[in-house]
């Protein structure tokens, strides 16, 4: 990437303007649960769970997800665990935002922008990457912080350092307080992008296959606009059966619920 000012400029200001959006919204949630000392988590879940994603994913690799009434248990098992936790952080208006399978390899995956340090610039949002492929050499780097919402001297800093980025030039310094969330086959990391992070594909030995969940209040996404909502790509399906499970609907903005025929589709709220 060329090296850019305006880039950078513009990315700050709009950055600045998130800043002062979206913190009153974040500062009403409870910050509970496992997340609530420094906003990561290893959960240990079923492991029958990644078995059955793995097949899913086998079956219509690299496309959005469909859930059918045989993976009730499937769903209703990883709900059952993450859906509390991720209301206990965010809060009861917090709702899933969708899925989608992230695919990386050991050369194509430490070319990409998420290698270099920065937030996702939309206050607290959690997300969840489970791996159902992965030998731990393509790690996630995140730096811990005991607050949930940073400072301001915080957010500058980490702000004017991502900055570096936006203008074209790559960012991989080394912090001492780093932790590496190690994504093996069967792992499972809770976490808020809030923090700073990134991709630690240069590392890269294999593939890895994650599937990668997000939640987050609905009342950001018309002002953060951008990486944040159930865009085309986090979009998903599954059968009506699935509403069953109480551990899943609770999880579920019903606004962005869209019939189709036997099946609802998971999609981007446009009212």
């Amino acid at each position: 990437m060329a090296v850019n000012l305006f880039r950078g400029v513009r990315f700050f200001a709009r950055a600045l303007r998130l800043r002062f959006q979206l913190t009153p919204i974040d500062r009403r949630s409870p910050f509970n649960g496992v997340l609530s000392d420094q906003g990561f988590r290893e959960l240990n879940l079923d492991k029958s769970i990644f078995s059955d994603l793995l097949k899913l994913y086998e079956s219509n690799p690299g496309k959005n997800l469909y859930f059918s009434a045989d993976d009730y248990q499937t769903v209703d098992n990883l709900f059952l665990d993450v859906a509390p936790q991720v209301k206990s952080y965010l809060g009861e208006r917090a709702y899933l935002d969708g899925m989608m399978w992230v695919v990386t390899d050991a050369i194509q995956g430490s070319k990409r922008g998420a290698s270099n340090w920065h937030t996702d610039n939309v206050g607290n949002r959690v997300r969840l990457f489970l791996c159902i492929k992965g030998d731990g050499t393509q790690p996630t780097l995140i730096v811990p912080t005991k607050r949930r919402i940073p400072d301001f001297k915080e957010w500058m800093t980490n702000t004017l350092l991502e900055t570096i980025r936006w203008m074209g030039f790559k960012f991989k310094k080394k912090f001492s307080n780093v932790v590496e969330m190690r994504h093996k086959t069967g792992s499972a990391f809770l976490w808020d992008s809030q923090l700073f992070h990134r991709a630690g594909h240069e590392t890269g030995r294999s593939d890895r296959i994650i599937l990668s969940i997000e939640f987050s209040v609905p009342e950001k996404h018309k002002i953060a606009k951008g990486p944040i909502g159930t865009k085309e790509h986090l979009e998903f399906s599954f059968d009506n059966q699935l509403l069953e499970s109480n551990a899943f609907s609770s999880i579920l903005d019903r606004d962005r619920l869209k019939p189709d025929g036997a099946s609802l589709v998971y999609t981007e709220n446009v009212l």
